[in-house]
């Protein structure tokens, strides 16, 4: 597991990608993200980015689910 922060730096959340090593279920992971003056976007299967690069919007909140 990998673990990045900025801790006391005051650095909003843009961007993230889960990377689940083990998945014993035989499901996949699913997220998606709420933007800051945008609104949610569409759920993206692990391995892949949700949020927003380069254009400075921070992620209000996170869903995670197995489907």
């Amino acid at each position: 597991m990998t673990t990045e922060a900025t801790i006391t730096q005051l650095r909003r959340l843009e961007a993230f990608e889960l990377s689940p090593t083990m998945n014993t279920t035989g499901k996949t992971l699913y997220y998606q993200v709420h933007i800051a003056g945008f609104g949610w976007t569409q759920p993206v299967a692990a391995g892949y980015t949700a949020g927003t690069i380069g254009v400075e919007r921070a992620i209000e909140a996170i869903r995670i689910w197995l489907q």
